[in-house]
């Protein structure tokens, strides 16, 4: 039940508990849910800008949408030269996947 674990992730940022995966775990919790969006603000709390998109765009490689997933994971390689190499990939991945 995606919705109890949003509530209960929650529940564990009011007490305090503002551990990365927490907000990670938030951010997955809230994209099982349709809230992408918020999926991404949690992301960004989780790690930095660059692995929140990431992180979406394997969301929507995920749900098979894949235009969407393409553009998280331009948008990751835009943000983090760094980040590169595995948005990279998982650009690679979105876009094989959107050809079949």
């Amino acid at each position: 039940d995606y919705e109890r674990a949003v509530n209960a992730f929650q529940k564990a940022l009011e007490n305090r508990y503002m551990d990365k995966k927490v907000y990670n775990n938030l951010g997955l919790a809230l994209s099982k849910v349709g809230r992408h969006e918020e999926a991404l603000e949690a992301f960004k709390k989780g790690g930095n800008i660059a692995q929140a998109y990431n992180n979406l765009g394997c969301v929507y490689l995920n749900e098979d949408k894949f235009e969407k997933a393409i553009e998280c994971f331009e948008t990751a390689i835009e943000l983090s030269p760094a980040f590169y190499a595995k948005a990279n990939e998982n650009l690679r991945k979105a876009r094989i996947a959107a050809l079949h």
